[in-house]
């Protein structure tokens, strides 16, 4: 074990060396980070805690005057500052001599090699976990309620800001339900929640039991006949265009620790948020409590790799440090088919 321990002690082994090929692997679970709803916003910080100041300017008409006479006096905007932690994410793996057996004998010139097999394909493994964590994170802070895995709530982000969720019932099941209606009724509710702040559009990410009713309503099939060429070029059932909102179906889960699986969104459940604003979403990513990462700009996850007591291996650690929110929450809206 003393070779394979001098050889982790080399370069390709080191921290930063390891940090960056496990950053390097493609995200495996990412939809919402494909989307670019966080990604775009998403900064380094060389502390903990991100501080969020907001400024609400306050918008009036302005009333003419006579020429010489006193000017209209501005009113200022209220400002407040809220103060949220980055999640701690830590994620230990081991490696035991059994999966070095046979590629470290004394002189082999390939010692280096089967060492690099391991910890590349441990890596991989943490990497897939890490990321559909990240995935999970991202999905609660667009709900406005960021989960840990075991679903206790890390961060209510509505009573974080003092706002109240908006939910829009769609009645699937009542005959003449005006469904454009109640897209109308999201899309007003999403503009006044950004006090004027810009957007490109509405994405909609529906379990697959809203998406199957919104499919199967009179009023939304009659709009998708108009769509046949959109249709051709992807899969209308997965992703498409209806009442000023795309709609796109999210099936994503994940096992927990104890079992059980976890989806990202409940049944008949949906999740309205805007796209393409400046400063509604943010993601921070702090520092790693490692002593070379103290006081550095935070790197998505870090790893690193050191050799278990007496030598009976190696310990591979890995973790993230993250922090997703929604500075606008009451632009969050959550969608239930009946």
């Amino acid at each position: 074990m003393d070779i394979i321990a001098d050889v982790l002690g080399g370069d390709a082994f080191n921290s930063v060396s390891l940090t960056m090929a496990i950053n390097e692997y493609p995200l495996q679970y990412g939809r919402i980070q494909q989307l670019g709803v966080f990604k775009d916003q998403e900064e380094g910080i060389a502390t903990r805690q991100v501080a969020v100041e907001r400024y609400e300017g306050t918008l009036i008409l302005v009333p003419t005057q006579t020429p010489g006479g006193p000017a209209t006096q501005s009113k200022a905007g209220k400002r407040d500052l809220r103060t949220f932690s980055a999640f701690h994410i830590p994620l230990e793996d081991t490696i035991m001599p059994e999966e070095l057996q046979g590629v470290r004998a004394f002189g082999s010139a390939n010692v280096l090699q089967g060492v690099e097999d391991v910890i590349a394909r441990k890596l991989e493994i943490a990497a897939r976990k890490q990321s559909i964590t990240r995935e999970w994170l991202q999905m609660g802070a667009l709900k406005g309620a960021i989960l840990d895995a075991d679903g206790t709530t890390l961060l209510d982000i509505f009573s974080a800001f003092g706002v109240s969720q908006y939910t829009e019932t769609f009645n699937f099941s009542t005959v003449g339900e005006d469904i454009r209606g109640h897209c109308t009724a999201v899309r007003r509710q999403i503009e006044d929640s950004l006090l004027g702040e810009l957007y490109s559009y509405i994405h909609c990410l529906c379990s697959a039991t809203f998406i199957d009713k919104l499919l199967r309503h009179d009023q939304v099939k009659e709009a998708l006949k108009y769509q046949e060429s959109a249709m051709l070029r992807d899969d209308v059932a997965k992703r498409f265009e209806f009442g000023g909102i795309l709609f796109e179906e999210y099936r994503a889960r994940s096992p927990r620790l104890d079992g059980t699986t976890a989806q990202f969104i409940t049944a008949d459940n949906a999740h309205f948020f805007p796209m393409g604003t400046a400063d509604v979403f943010g993601a921070w990513n702090a520092p790693a409590d490692f002593n070379e990462a103290v006081n550095t700009l935070g790197l998505p996850i870090y790893a690193k790799v050191r050799p278990k007591d007496m030598d009976r291996g190696f310990k591979l650690h890995t973790q993230q440090n993250p922090l997703f929110l929604c500075t606008k929450p009451g632009a969050l809206v959550k969608g239930v088919g009946n």
